[in-house]
């Protein structure tokens, strides 16, 4: 078994509690980045066994109150399926950071977001903004929301191409784009191939682009296995990112 310092376990036994961790794997990467060392998720787990201790995650630990509850069932009956929105306020509210996805999935567990089918949004066009026309297709500049609060824009007409839906509503190129990746094009021009644009903010949908930046996509999968889209402010997302692109760069010339 590997050894670890009295500090390195004081370290471990004062945040098993914690309930910030993700799983073991989150657990045993931020203690080796914090102690500069390389010890397995095995070995911890070896650790924790042997010592009788665990490791308390969210799915343990609930981190929802029934104030909380509240507010998000009132603020959904205001604003509907904006995840966006409501997590931009609801952490401002409750100074958490949760992501649109989290806000998302937990009201839908509290029985109050029920995700459209996909059939269901293409006959219904639920969350269109514009009218359609006598084809019962959207407007160019018409903006929709999906099942995980990812918001696109219409920027190209089908015209009776073949859109495998009704309209382009399935948010395929040409005709939809993300609309943080239209705003990063208006501004800085083309994505290049292997990147994707990225909210700062932690806001889907961001349309400042100075709150935008360009990551490769081996750097997103990255940042979310590490936590790091869930820093509370946009710089520290900024340099993750910028860390992440530098890697991946020098990686891929060795």
């Amino acid at each position: 078994m590997i050894r670890f310092s009295q500090e390195q376990l004081e370290w471990i036994e004062s945040n098993l509690d914690a309930g910030v961790f993700r799983n073991q794997q989150h657990f045993t990467d931020v203690f080796n980045a914090l102690y500069g060392t390389s010890v397995k998720r095995q070995q911890m787990a070896q650790m924790l066994s042997w010592r009788g201790w665990s490791v308390k995650t969210p799915h343990n630990t609930s981190s929802w109150t029934e104030e909380m509850d509240a507010w998000l069932k009132t603020k959904y009956l205001e604003v509907g399926p904006d995840f966006a929105a409501i997590a931009d306020e609801f952490n401002a509210a409750f100074l958490t950071s949760k992501s649109n996805c989290c806000i998302a999935k937990h009201l839908q567990r509290l029985g109050i977001h029920k995700p459209v089918k996909k059939s269901e949004a293409q006959n219904r066009g639920k969350f269109m903004t514009g009218k359609p026309n006598a084809r019962g297709e959207l407007p160019i500049g018409t903006i929709r929301y999906n099942n995980n609060g990812d918001v696109y824009i219409k920027v190209k007409m089908c015209n009776g191409e073949n859109t495998h839906g009704i309209g382009g509503h399935n948010y395929k190129e040409p005709w939809w784009k993300p609309l943080q990746k239209k705003v990063w094009e208006d501004n800085f021009g083309e994505v290049p191939e292997g990147y994707m644009v990225c909210s700062l903010s932690g806001k889907k949908g961001e349309t400042d682009p100075n709150l935008l930046a360009l990551i490769d996509r081996k750097g997103s999968a990255r940042m979310a296995k590490n936590g790091w889209w869930d820093a509370d402010h946009p710089e520290i997302r900024r340099t993750a990112v910028a860390w992440c692109n530098l890697y991946y760069a020098v990686k891929d010339k060795m």
